[in-house]
């Protein structure tokens, strides 16, 4: 993919350009309590920029590399902080190979991840989307998925292996109420008013100073996968065969704070805004996450169909009551917060939290030009199981759909179907046990046009 131009003739010096381009159209069921443009809705449709990427990997000699992507990511149409379709910079890191088995790097960077999930391309998926919950620390402790940091990488034979160390970036704090079960807010501090903290719900530390270790190590049984760029294949749409076994850690020494003790600022009046309750005393809990995965590309004849299948077991430690919800391109809000609904407004859904989770993704790629002429359609489904201790029973999330390959992943379709659970009851905290347990589900179908250069 991409395209490298040779600024001097007769050098190795090289620059190469690639480029992802993903758009929504979207509608889906809301959830109770969900404020869309100013109205209560019952279900929402839109048309949003999922992302638009430009990489630019500088090959100053054989051996010495520098990566820029500008990004844009989640664009919706209703949020007037996104006119400028917030670009940023998200990854600039320089690398040198001492070999194939060593190359070191440093700056910020997707060289970390605890699986294959953390790091897969997203204009090469199977499905539409990479799911949250393999990232509980997404967006808070890193950008993206990426982080500063220094890292090596390289392959031994058959394996394949990534380390890094990490400066993760100060969680952002949320207007979260204290005590009611919702679930954990994304930051706060020390001192502040309890509606950045919950008894005994681990929440991010923002005055941690520790440093965040990541590792992930595949072994390739069948052919070797390219490996000078940091993202993950996510489907060889039958045209290779790839079967890999990985495993992988993501560890923070006390990168939780767990609120133990929250009081009134001044104990003889009542609460009010002058006299918010306060954070006293918090324990530390370190961030332990870890994974172990399957990756298989088969194909079965010289028409290029074959099978994609992606199997992956997922624990994380991320402290007591741990629990978060999330939505893709958020685009609503909530009028209240009915404890008739603890997913979150609009197309939200239980995301991350400590606890285990399996995942499957299977896709089946159709032979060539059937039944369009020199286009290839693909089948996929997945299943998220996810067993989080701050709820009461596990919840599952369940995707299909089809791809439509005009042009590989360079030009595709993508249609899918989500159908997600809707919670009642609260979440545990302090001392209280979880009744969190699914009254509903809801569904959701988008409708994906993909450029990938």
């Amino acid at each position: 993919m991409g395209f490298t131009i040779y600024p001097y003739k007769d050098s190795t010096i090289n620059i190469r350009f690639l480029g992802l381009m993903q758009f929504w159209s979207r509608y889906g069921e809301a959830n109770a309590g969900s404020i869309y443009k100013g109205d209560t809705v019952n279900s929402i449709s839109d048309l949003s920029l999922r992302r638009l990427s430009l990489i630019t990997a500088f090959e100053i000699t054989p051996k010495f590399l520098l990566m820029v992507n500008v990004n844009s990511n989640g664009n919706a149409s209703n949020n007037p902080q996104q006119v400028n379709l917030n670009f940023s910079i998200i990854d600039g890191y320089g690398e040198y190979s001492l070999s194939d088995k060593l190359s070191i790097g440093a700056g910020l960077h997707l060289w970390n991840g605890f699986s294959r999930l953390n790091l897969e391309n997203v204009g090469t998926l199977t499905n539409l989307d990479v799911p949250k919950f393999q990232a509980p620390y997404f967006n808070q402790l890193d950008k993206l998925n990426r982080m500063f940091g220094i890292y090596a990488r390289g392959r031994l034979r058959k394996l394949d292996y990534r380390i890094s160390v990490n400066d993760p970036f100060t969680p952002t704090s949320t207007n979260t109420p204290a005590n009611n079960g919702f679930g954990s807010p994304s930051g706060g501090l020390l001192h502040t008013p309890s509606n950045n903290s919950q008894l005994n719900v681990a929440y991010f530390n923002p005055a941690a100073q520790t440093k965040m270790f990541m590792g992930y190590f595949k072994w390739q049984f069948l052919s070797k996968e390219f490996n000078k760029i940091p993202f993950e294949n996510g489907d060889y749409i039958g045209q290779k065969r790839v079967f890999n076994i990985g495993a992988g850690f993501a560890y923070r020494k006390n990168g939780m704070l767990v609120p133990t003790k929250i009081e009134l600022r001044n104990s003889a009046l009542p609460e009010s805004s002058s006299n918010p309750k306060i954070l006293i005393e918090a324990k530390h809990h370190d961030i332990l996450c870890l994974a172990v995965d399957a990756f298989l590309s088969h194909k079965l004849s010289a028409k290029n169909d074959g099978i994609t299948m992606y199997l992956g077991y997922f624990s994380t430690d991320m402290g007591p009551n741990f629990y978060t919800v999330s939505s893709t391109n958020q685009i609503s809000t909530y009028a209240n917060n009915p404890k008739s609904n603890i997913n979150g407004s609009g197309l939200a859904s239980p995301a991350s939290g400590t606890g285990n989770t399996f995942y499957v993704v299977t896709g089946y790629h159709l032979p060539n030009n059937f039944p369009v002429n020199n286009t290839q359609f693909g089948l996929f489904a997945t299943v998220q199981h996810s067993n989080f201790k701050a709820l009461k029973a596990p919840i599952t999330i369940y995707e299909g759909g089809v791809n439509w390959f005009i042009s590989g992943h360079g030009l595709k379709l993508t249609l899918q179907y989500r159908n997600r659970p809707v919670l009642g009851g609260i979440a545990a905290y302090d001392n209280f046990e979880s009744t969190a347990t699914q009254q509903s589900r809801k569904r959701e179908f988008i409708l994906q046009a993909q450029v990938n250069f």
